[in-house]
């Protein structure tokens, strides 16, 4: 019990030494191409300081538009589907408490962040570059008040852009 005790108290510890922010979400808006349908989605996004000085920002995107219909490479048809990577991005001489200002700052205008995406399956075709725009609108649970707004810049998806409020789901921003 105290090695449990003591595991716990280290790995307490070591987060609170670090300034780490969480930017999550997951739920759903309208779809673009039916109204009808849900456009799907879940991140967690990520900045946490490091030992040499620096945040580390990185974290990954899953969303599927069960509206949108798009014929892949392998001339099948099914709805928009990627997941989405934001490969561990050090930025020395920064912490995060730095990105969290200016973010406070600008919160729900500039929060935009760029991920490489691969399709969902991946024989659809080439992946690309997506950007994701959540917005924390503050409530606690389940909130229709956030927005999410996502835009495919290259790839077999280019082209295809979504916005709207949630219908069901929550965006939330936590710091340290």
């Amino acid at each position: 019990m105290s090695k449990v005790l003591g595991f716990l108290f280290i790995v307490a510890f070591t987060v609170l030494s670090f300034g780490c922010e969480s930017f999550t979400g997951g739920g759903w808006i309208a779809s673009r191409g039916d109204p009808q349908a849900r456009a799907n989605f879940g991140f967690n996004l990520n900045c946490t300081d490091d030992v040499s000085g620096g945040a580390v920002i990185s974290g990954t995107v899953e969303y599927q538009d069960k509206g949108w219909l798009v014929t892949g490479a392998d001339l099948k048809s099914r709805s928009l589907s990627l997941h989405a990577t934001l490969d561990p991005l050090a930025t020395p001489n920064s912490k995060c408490e730095d990105w969290d200002a200016l973010e406070l700052a600008l919160f729900s205008t500039s929060n935009v962040y760029f991920l490489n995406y691969v399709p969902q399956p991946p024989s659809v075709g080439p992946g690309g570059l997506i950007s994701i725009q959540p917005v924390d609108n503050g409530k606690a649970g389940p909130d229709t008040s956030d927005t999410l707004t996502i835009v495919v810049g290259s790839g077999v998806y280019s082209g295809y852009s979504n916005t709207g409020t949630l219908q069901g789901g929550n965006i939330s921003v936590s710091f340290p």
